[in-house]
């Protein structure tokens, strides 16, 4: 951080942000921004010469005015010369992104892919005319009571360039000196004696002067800048302007009513969508000055920095410090900002990257006064918010990482996420919890919630092609701002996620339940869940471990002591109706498993009876027919009691003391604990089989290191 930065960015911040307040609404956090551009940049408020970089090396035609001749109509020529870095500033340039217009300034801007001398001289060269047509423009020397001292010479100009045949000249004899396509500018230069300007300062006697050189251009510039922001889409000579209080500054001016809006959330574009919008009045809805509206359009290149985008959704994180803006801030602000990429925000997340750097650059500041304005809105030409939220941190995206590995290292996930099968290539089961380094564990994991990646794992999946509003993007937004989420709306996307997965073939991978279950016990850790028991950290009984009185090869042993420990969670404790229809789900689980490896049974009854079309009068149905089949089996087997899997049936008898037909469980919860029953069920003998032979190896290496 040198001087000169903080220099400029005090200047800015007196010039601009004399209020001093602390950004609040999105508003003011917009017009921060065009104040850390204008600090950051050589340009000021009107001007955008840095547009001009990707420039550099292509052309710029100067269209040459003697206005020391009798008739300047006749006094004209065309030049064209290589465009370098000291040129920029005596263009003066003012420039409208592209497809919004003509330039603010004389100096007109072609396309930043390049344009061939038909393309060139036809549209940009003639938009020489349309700037001096601008009344806006004019009015420099036309108005009686506001005129410029030195408007002549804009008038002079304007009689060249307002003169269609003189123009056509003009533009022929440009295509005539290009060749090849590449990137152009054109602009104005006149000749004159200076002693016959008020509002001068340079060489004295008759000169060559571009744009920059004279005020007088420079003020016709800000003046037609300002008059497109009150008649912008109006249609005739109407405008949308007035007196008033500016929502930013807070000071008396003149409100424009059709500003550039950054996001696009305010526009008189399209009358349809706000009837009853008067929109010469426009200025009372939208009340900005124009000097606010230019800080708006200066910002616009920092705001999209801060973009990340995935699928049919976009969400901006704004930062902002709550404090006064100083220079300091400014600089270290602006600088982290600037440091993003909006490709590379697909897998960095602006939120995160500017949090650690800031941490880095500027730790006291970053812990204090770091706040995001969080704005949440589908890609396309229909705009509008669907979720915002401001004085955000990372505070609950961290607690939510931190609940999700406390989640994954307790006894449901581990050893090796044993309980719903291998993780590979399943998000959530497969992150690392014992690798680099605890910090590493936890960026990553917040990575996961700033990225959405969290939420993708359980919901739903869209479609990005059709889709409007996508809820996944949503919830991101919720959580993020620490608003909790229902327990029923988690349910009702774990069961949509559930049909999208099931084929009518095969079982639903328990991975996939895996997952839904590490993102509800997680967010309910973090507390950002509401309408089920809280998970309170438990004490750490790992299922794999068998007390003295077990015997470590006794698969039966190993199932029951694996179930008890499953079921000791508040999910399924306080709640018998819940327990019961998990305990329906695990036995239909088991015996499908049976029918499956042990019985070649080409459909078995989990196909049969999917979580998704479960209903109560559905649940008694396939416990009735899992209890007949594992008394059947258990029979012809000669299993060694009279029905399979008797810790499960036991258990399950006693939680159905209530008929199913009788209970207030909702359907959705009541089809998710059933999901979540046939996911453990299905892998309770694998699982089973991998803890025996787990324990048979660590017991021969204890007898063999006694022998020793």
């Amino acid at each position: 951080m040198t001087d000169i930065d903080l220099e400029a960015f005090e200047q800015a911040i007196e010039e601009f942000w004399a209020h001093g307040r602390a950004p609040v609404e999105l508003p003011d956090i917009m017009a921060m921004y065009g104040v850390l551009a204008v600090g950051a940049s050589d340009d000021g408020l009107f001007r955008t010469g840095s547009t001009l970089d990707d420039y550099l090396g292509g052309e710029y035609v100067t269209v040459k005015i003697d206005l020391t001749n009798d008739d300047p109509l006749l006094s004209w020529d065309v030049t064209v010369d290589t465009l370098t870095k000291d040129v920029v500033e005596s263009l003066a340039v003012s420039k409208n992104p592209a497809g919004r217009g003509t330039d603010y300034s004389i100096t007109q801007v072609g396309s930043k892919t390049g344009n061939s001398p038909d393309s060139f001289a036809g549209t940009y060269v003639s938009r020489l005319g349309n700037w001096s047509s601008y009344e806006s423009v004019r009015s420099v020397f036309e108005s009686e009571d506001d005129e410029h001292p030195d408007g002549w010479v804009v008038e002079a100009v304007t009689e060249v360039l307002g003169t269609e045949e003189t123009l056509d000249e003009i533009a022929e004899v440009t295509e005539e000196l290009l060749s090849g396509t590449t990137e152009r500018v054109v602009t104005v230069a006149v000749r004159l004696d200076t002693d016959d300007l008020e509002d001068y300062e340079g060489p004295e006697g008759v000169q060559w002067l571009y744009p920059d050189d004279m005020p007088v251009m420079s003020e016709a510039m800000r003046r037609y800048a300002g008059e497109n922001m009150a008649d912008k889409n109006l249609g005739g000579s109407r405008v949308s302007r007035g007196a008033g209080v500016d929502a930013v500054n807070g000071t008396e001016a003149t409100l424009v009513g059709t500003p550039q809006s950054p996001f696009g959330l305010f526009s008189v574009k399209h009358p349809d969508n706000q009837p009853s919008l008067d929109r010469t009045q426009s200025w009372r809805n939208y009340p900005v000055s124009a000097e606010t509206a230019m800080l708006f359009k200066k910002a616009e290149e920092l705001l999209e920095k801060t973009v990340m985008r995935r699928g049919g959704m976009e969400v901006y994180a704004l930062p902002y410090f709550t404090g006064p803006l100083t220079p300091k801030k400014a600089s270290v602000l602006y600088r982290a900002i600037e440091s993003l990429d909006v490709e590379q925000n697909k897998t960095e997340p602006p939120m995160g990257a500017v949090t650690y750097d800031l941490e880095d650059a500027a730790p006291e500041l970053a812990e204090q006064e770091l706040r995001y304005y969080l704005l949440t809105m589908p890609i396309g030409d229909d705009k509008h918010v669907v979720a915002e939220s401001n004085a955000v941190t990372m505070y609950h995206a961290r607690q939510l990482a931190d609940a999700l590995l406390a989640t994954l290292e307790g006894p449901s996930f581990q050893p090796g996420r044993g309980n719903f099968g291998a993780p590979t290539n399943w998000p959530l089961l497969s992150i690392d919890t014992e690798g680099p380094g605890k910090t590493a564990r936890r960026r990553q994991a917040t990575n996961d919630v700033l990225l959405g990646s969290f939420i993708d794992a359980g919901f739903q999946r869209r479609d990005a092609d059709t889709v409007g509003d996508d809820f996944r993007r949503v919830a991101d937004h919720r959580l993020l701002a620490g608003e909790q989420l229902r327990a029923e709306t988690l349910f009702e996307e774990y069961m949509q996620r559930f049909s999208d997965e099931f084929e009518g073939t095969d079982p639903v991978p328990p991975q996939l339940i895996g997952m839904q279950l590490a993102q509800l016990e997680s967010l309910s850790r973090a507390g950002l869940v509401n309408g089920i028991p809280p998970v309170e950290p438990a004490a750490t009984t790992e299922w794999t471990t068998m007390t003295e009185q077990s015997d470590p090869t006794d698969i039966e042993t190993i199932r029951e002591h694996r179930l008890e420990a499953f079921l000791n969670r508040p999910l399924l404790t306080d709640d018998l109706e819940r327990r019961a229809a998990f305990l329906a789900g695990v036995l239909v689980g088991q015996v499908s498993w049976y029918q499956e490896n042990e019985r070649g049974v080409g459909r078995p009854l989990d196909i049969r009876t999917p979580a998704d079309d479960i209903t109560v009068r559905g649940l008694s149905q396939a416990v009735q027919a899992g209890l007949e089949k594992a008394k059947i089996y258990a029979a012809e087997d000669d299993y060694a009691s009279d029905v399979l899997y008797p810790e499960v049936v036991d258990r399950l008898l006693d939680a159905l003391e209530t008929d199913p037909e009788d209970w207030s469980l909702s359907k959705r919860d009541l089809q998710f604990a059933y999901s979540l029953g046939q996911a453990f069920g299905r892998r309770a003998m694998p699982v089973a089989f991998e803890v025996r032979d787990e324990n048979m190896s660590t017991e021969s290496e204890a007898t063999a290191d006694a022998a020793d």
